[in-house]
């Protein structure tokens, strides 16, 4: 099981008309045997979660765009021979200084009472996470991840925790590196205690050619044991 999160580049803008056209892709243009996708389908509503083999535009109202997902899929397939499942939950626009910070009060909730289902913190007298919600991904985000989790052991299906994909950055083009680092580790630290894995590998993208934004990233991957960039 792979994670995915972040902002735009994360939920992906590519056309599935425009990669049909070009045919060079006929090993994506297709479901992928051992290749799943974990998220939501259309509107990211707890209705529309599922689980569902990968093929171009799984994910995405209408099946027209596709993400990351598409071609990360196969190649993690190809390089481990093992089944593989993408959980995804991104929200273009959404910033590490506000939408992903779990230190807000939109992505808090009482961790002493939790008891660790998708249902109670999704429930709104008590973990109160919305998945209309922009300011609410990062809680959104755990709420997914139980989701996934919470399917997998209902079908019978053994997984190990693999690695977080996190693309995100230029929703926070504003802020000094220093800031910007320090709101990255803050959300890197707090999704590794939230998904009780301490040491979970993380890749770092969505800086683009920002100086200040890869600067920032550099310092989140020195202060966040285990981050590549």
């Amino acid at each position: 099981l792979y994670l995915l999160a972040g902002q735009s580049g994360c939920v992906g803008l590519s056309s599935v008309a425009a990669m049909r056209a070009s045919k060079k892709y006929a090993t994506l243009d297709k479901e992928q045997p051992g290749v799943w996708f974990a998220g939501y389908r259309g509107l990211q509503t707890a209705d529309n979660f599922a689980i569902a083999p990968m093929s171009p535009g799984v994910g995405s109202g209408g099946a027209t765009t596709f993400g990351p997902e598409l071609a990360l899929g196969e190649r993690l397939h190809a390089l481990t021979g093992r089944p593989v499942v993408l959980m995804k939950y991104c929200w273009g626009g959404s910033s590490a200084q506000f939408d992903w910070n779990p230190s807000t009060q939109e992505n808090g909730w009482d961790r002493q009472v939790d008891n660790g289902t998708a249902a109670w913190l999704i429930e709104p007298t008590q973990g109160g996470a919305n998945l209309g919600k922009r300011r609410m991904v990062y809680k959104n985000f755990v709420y997914t991840y139980r989701r996934t989790l919470e399917a997998l052991r209902a079908g019978g299906v053994a997984h190990t925790i693999k690695g977080l994909v996190w693309i995100q950055g230029q929703a926070d083009a504003g802020r000094r590196w220093d800031e910007f680092g320090t709101d990255e580790k803050r959300v890197l630290d707090a999704l590794r205690c939230d998904l009780g894995h301490y040491r979970l590998p993380i890749v770092s993208q969505g800086s683009g050619y920002i100086d200040h934004l890869r600067s920032g990233k550099a310092l989140a991957q020195a202060s966040v044991e285990g981050a590549l960039p």
